[in-house]
């Protein structure tokens, strides 16, 4: 594979969808003409999103603000949510892995709920953060070119990858890798950004601030099902979770601005509720929501 191949396929042939990225202007965006993934273009060297992570760049383009405890009142909503999705299907007994750990914050939360987990984080400031908040190992593999350590194969009964997959230059390679961490049985838990995401044929500012240097691949439900049974996977389940509210909706379509500073996740006042329910159960039913996961296992 080189910079002018599709990651998954690797076609020579592509489509381009967007000229720029928002924070880049030598990014574009395109689409195989042969199984339709679509991808930032030129692919970065493994190398250099190694120093991206490293200075923690995705962070920086985001938040003017580097405080780590803004970062983690802005990481929360989310935090407890993926808690909870463990909290149901996986048991107290398994052994974790979390890839892309960040800064430690779910990691910190499963500890204090008795999980066994680890993580890895190839960024050198997440990693030194997360250190110091969790109790596990916190290790420094680049599962797209290390050699997986011996101490580690087969270990885990489950691996978390939370807004990680997209950010990957090598998918096959990196998936392939967290199948040798996984014992038999074992399963996996991906949650991705969701190329169908309705607010991307709503709001045209959406469509021009959704696509950023630091995501190289953008899932539809069916291609992240297709590249998991590709691989290997089993009884694959995918499903919608819409992470923002319908006020971050209605701002988008209304001023065509983010609400960088405060993400609006859900309405509090019990007298409005409903509407925003409505509207998440709505796009998860359809699987236009922001968000999919996927569930599966070896």
């Amino acid at each position: 594979m080189n910079e002018f191949s599709c990651v998954l396929c690797n076609h020579h042939r592509f489509i381009k969808i967007k000229s720029k990225v928002r924070d880049s202007e030598k990014k574009r965006i395109v689409k195989c003409s042969k199984c339709g993934h679509v991808q930032i273009y030129p692919l970065p060297s493994i190398d250099d999103d190694k120093e991206f992570y490293d200075k923690d760049m995705q962070s920086k383009n985001i938040n003017r603000d580097m405080d780590i405890e803004y970062i983690k009142k802005k990481s929360m909503y989310d935090v407890e949510r993926r808690k909870q999705l463990i909290l149901e299907i996986v048991d107290k007994e398994f052994e974790i892995l979390e890839i892309g750990c960040g800064y430690g914050f779910l990691i910190n939360e499963l500890e204090e709920a008795g999980f066994n987990i680890d993580g890895i984080e190839i960024s050198n400031s997440r990693r030194k953060i997360a250190k110091k908040i969790c109790k596990g190992n916190i290790y420094d593999i680049n599962l797209m070119k290390d050699d997986i350590p011996k101490y580690l194969e087969h270990k885990y009964d489950a691996i978390l990858l939370f807004q990680v997959l997209e950010h990957i230059v090598k998918p096959k390679k990196f998936i392939e890798n967290n199948k040798k961490l996984l014992k038999d049985e074992g399963i996996i838990i991906v949650e991705v950004p969701n190329l169908n995401d309705h607010l991307l044929n709503l709001c045209s500012q959406y469509n021009e601030f959704f696509w950023q240097r630091a995501h190289i691949s953008y899932f539809t439900p069916s291609i992240l099902i297709n590249l998991f049974k590709e691989l290997g996977f089993e009884d694959i389940n995918v499903f919608g979770v819409q992470r923002y509210s319908i006020v971050n909706m209605m701002n988008w379509y209304i001023n065509g601005v983010p609400q960088i500073e405060e993400p609006i996740y859900e309405i509090l006042e019990d007298d409005l509720k409903w509407i925003d329910e409505y509207y998440k159960c709505k796009l998860v039913s359809e699987l236009k929501s922001d968000t999919l996961v996927l569930i599966a296992k070896i």
